[in-house]
Formats: structure tokens, sequence, C-alpha cells
């Protein structure tokens, strides 16, 4: 064999491998965040500190679609008539990068949950109001993931700072 058939066999063997990396790449993102197919629950939970240890207590729990992707991102919530209660739309955000929240075409008033990377809660935005001109809502601090729920639901079940938060499959 010369070196150019090496060299041909050697740049084959590569682009097999770059395909296979990426193909498997793939298939764990998509098992990993679903973007808007189907729905899985978020679970809200209350860690305390005991004289017999740690304490962990559900504070609610929603229905949600989880959005991963530029265009779903974009689109979240808008357009729709209502959202029933106890269900939602958690957002994978980049907290690499500012983010924002923008309430356009919105039919209804929602709260917004912001989580750090760690899956705290490190912001509540309540009762954000109905726009016909509607400005870009800056996150503060950079967060890896956003909950929109129904105006009010933060409150009745008394999300707080700190708070955290699992995601289970349906």
């Amino acid at each position: 064999m010369n070196n150019n058939q090496l060299k041909k066999r050697l740049i084959l063997s590569v682009l097999v491998c770059l395909l296979l990396a990426a193909a498997t790449s793939c298939s764990l993102v998509s098992a990993n965040a679903k973007t808007g197919t189907g729905l899985q629950t978020i679970t809200i939970l209350r860690k305390s500190n005991t004289k017999n240890g740690t304490l962990t207590t559900e504070i609610s729990s929603f229905k949600v679609e989880v959005v991963s992707n530029a265009k779903s991102r974009n689109k979240g919530l808008s357009g729709r008539s209502e959202l029933p209660a106890g269900h939602g739309m958690l957002f994978i955000l980049d907290n690499s990068r500012e983010n924002y929240f923008w309430m356009k075409e919105m039919n209804f008033s929602i709260d917004i949950i912001l989580f750090d990377s760690r899956k705290r809660v490190t912001e509540i935005y309540e009762n954000l109001p109905l726009c016909t001109v509607c400005p870009f809502i800056k996150l503060k601090k950079p967060v890896s993931y956003a909950l929109e729920i129904n105006s009010g639901e933060a409150t009745k079940f008394g999300i707080n700072a700190g708070d955290l938060f699992e995601l289970t499959e349906d």
C-alpha cells in the first residue's frame, strides 16, 4: 500500500469517527433535553437542616414543556390563549451570556422563576403584566433555567429563593 492510499484510509477513518461522535452527541442531547415534545414534571423542593440531618420537602410540582433550542425559546408561551393550572414551560438557557424575556403576544400574565446551574431558585419575577409595547426583561444574573407558570402560582405555592428543582420524565 502506498502513501496516498494510507492517507486516504486515515482520512476516511477520521471522518467515520467524527460522524459517530456527532451522532452519539446528538442522541445524548435529545435524550437529556426534550424540545417541546411531550410533558415532563418539575418538582420544586425545599431543603432544611435539622438536628437529625437534612429534610427535603416538596413545595409544588408542574407539568412542563421543556424548550432548549433558540426557536422554541423565542416563541415560548406567546400566542397561547391560556396555560392550564399546574402547567408551565421550562427554558434551558445559556448561562454564559445575557438572557432576556419578552411578553410579546402573551394573552395571560405569568410568573418567571429563575434557577442557577445547581437548579436553585435565584430570583422570581411575579405577575408580569400583558403589554402592547413590550420591553425586554434583562435578567440581572446569569441563569441556567427559567420556569414560566401562571401569574400568582409562585406566591400560592410559597416558592422562594434557595428552593431547588428536580425534573422527571412522564
